[in-house]
């Protein structure tokens, strides 16, 4: 079963520079695959797990709490 965002994100920081969101996701919750043309994404699992598959290098990665991945510009993920 595939399950798409639905809930927006949770914004706690934003400076003109800076975007901090937190977004929860239920369990097999899949995010759209998608890419930002300027954009760094870190992202940081806060608790549980979460699967990051980024296309552009073919692998998926399993975050545990207190793990992250960074993704640069252009790099296909969900």
């Amino acid at each position: 079963m595939v399950i798409t965002v639905n809930l927006p994100p949770e914004i706690l920081l934003e400076t003109e520079n800076v975007l901090v969101r937190r977004m929860s996701l239920a369990p097999h919750e899949i995010a759209p695959l998608h890419f930002h043309t300027q954009m760094h994404e870190h992202i940081v699992c806060l608790n549980g797990k979460i699967a990051v598959a980024v296309k552009n290098d073919n692998f998926e990665r399993v975050l545990l709490p207190g793990q992250s991945i960074y993704i640069p510009p252009a790099q296909s993920h969900q």
